[in-house]
């Protein structure tokens, strides 16, 4: 059974929700997962701003709703992307990837990585989601954990691995890398929240 990235937050405060009924409603693609999109593109060509702006013309222009300024300030926060994600000593990596991490009573902690970086300034690797606004990220369970775990993955320190996000709105990125007692008291936290999710399918 998995638990994903950004469900843990909720869980950590209510593990019974874990179990509690959803319906999953699907629909199309938003205009921020579109943007998303172009930049893959973008890195998948070589960091090709042009490519990825003529890419995101392209699946917008499937947005029925789409206005002209929506248009205008994606394709802004395209060029905005690329301004700071030049400015990193870092590189893209893996775009998008799966990863799943096993822990104890058949559970695992799992999801998708937007982007992985392999640093160039110094030793280790960035991890980054994307969010559209800023907020006060720094307390997330889910950052620590992943330091842990995708630290584990590719063999190295803690200390080398940085976990944060890319802000659409204020067109940065943002990471940080946590003290090795803020890792382990993370998945000392994680171990307890997988014991109270158990307790909870058992009393189903």
């Amino acid at each position: 059974m998995k638990i994903g990235f950004k469900a843990i937050e909720a869980l950590r405060h209510n593990p019974k929700s874990f179990w509690s009924e959803s319906t999953f409603r699907g629909g199309g693609r938003s205009k921020f997962v579109r943007w998303q999109d172009s930049i893959g593109c973008y890195h998948s060509h070589n960091d090709d701003l042009k490519k990825a702006e003529t890419y995101l013309r392209k699946t917008m222009s499937n947005v029925k709703t789409l206005k002209d300024e929506e248009l205008i300030n994606y394709l802004g926060y395209l060029q905005q992307y690329h301004l700071d994600y030049s400015k990193l000593q870092s590189t893209n990596f893996q775009y998008r990837k799966n990863f799943n991490f096993p822990l104890k009573l058949d559970y695992e902690f799992g999801g998708q990585i937007p982007r992985v970086d392999l640093n160039i300034d110094k030793d280790g690797y960035s991890i980054y989601f994307f969010e559209k606004e800023l907020y006060d990220w720094e307390d997330e369970l889910r950052f620590p954990l992943l330091q842990n775990f995708m630290a584990t993955y590719f063999d190295c320190k803690n200390k080398d691995v940085y976990v944060g996000a890319y802000f659409l709105k204020e067109g940065k990125h943002r990471a940080k890398s946590y003290s090795q007692k803020q890792v382990n008291d993370s998945v000392d936290e994680l171990n307890k929240i997988v014991t109270e999710i158990e307790k909870h399918r058992k009393k189903k």
